[in-house]
């Protein structure tokens, strides 16, 4: 069985890997779980360092070894069990360093492509929270197929690379079916009950928040809803925002204005 050992024992996950970067073969050790036939363990060999194996930063390791590409996005998912429909027993490198009762702000949407208007609304989002992007596959629109899922998530990665401060979390571009946000709101909600989580969205997806799968009940388990303008009137604020109040949702702040809110991913596409 191929094998690769992450060490979680510090900030930055590592991949323990032998000297000639090939996949060893090793038994024992905390199993987290399989992607393809490559198994993920979180104990790292008592003598590795001995037998010169290295201990690498996941990111070096890409190129390096003999695996697919999507490979790597699913271990970069694996950082993030509290998302994860069925996390492993082992602890949550994501949310270790979130203090008792943080807010958390996510930013969901499906990003194809990723364009400076989303980049507005990373730069627009409260400073002092942490943010984390999840690129999704809307369960009203249709699925790109896992190809084109993984190269919009690499995209999406290298045009933040100017905020390193903001975490990306690419599980649900690899799933083959939608993941609606109330569905992995409940349950990031039910495994750190302490946590305030937050959405950032488009003030097109604030208007249609009513079509969301389960809405209102989103709404109501949601802490703040960080609303960035897209060109819209204040009758259209105001129907939208009434909307929220009347499920007894959450609280909603609106973000400054941005130059780039006509741009539009679907006018993108075509």
């Amino acid at each position: 069985m191929k094998t690769l050992w992450l060490d979680l024992s510090e900030g930055d996950m590592k991949v323990w890997v032998d000297a000639t970067l090939s996949l060893p073969t090793n038994g024992g050790g905390t199993r987290l779980g399989h992607y393809r036939d490559v198994a993920l363990m979180m104990t790292t060999p008592a003598s590795a360092a001995a037998e010169g194996w290295l201990a690498m930063p996941w990111t070096a390791l890409q190129g390096k070894l003999p695996l697919p590409i999507d490979f790597w996005v699913g271990l970069e998912a694996s950082r993030f069990p509290a998302l994860e429909e069925t996390p492993h027993e082992r602890i949550e490198p994501l949310l270790r360093d979130f203090p008792v009762g943080a807010e958390v702000l996510f930013y969901p949407g499906t990003f194809d492509p990723w364009h400076a208007g989303h980049q507005a609304c990373v730069d627009l989002a409260p400073a002092h929270l942490p943010l984390v992007v999840c690129p999704d596959r809307n369960p009203h629109k249709p699925l790109r197929t896992q190809t084109e899922a993984v190269e919009g998530y690499l995209h999406v990665r290298d045009q933040l690379q100017a905020t390193p401060q903001t975490l990306l979390y690419p599980g649900f571009f690899l799933r083959d079916g939608a993941a609606p946000t109330e569905s992995w709101v409940h349950r990031l909600k039910a495994r750190r009950r302490d946590l305030r989580v937050s959405l950032l969205v488009g003030h097109d997806s604030f208007a249609n928040l009513s079509r969301w799968t389960r809405a209102p009940q989103l709404v109501r388990a949601l802490h703040c809803l960080y609303v960035v303008p897209r060109g819209e009137d204040a009758q259209t604020r105001a129907q939208a925002l009434a909307w929220v109040r009347e499920q007894e949702g959450c609280r909603v702040e609106f973000l400054a204005r941005h130059p780039h809110e006509q741009l539009s991913s679907t006018d993108l596409r075509k």
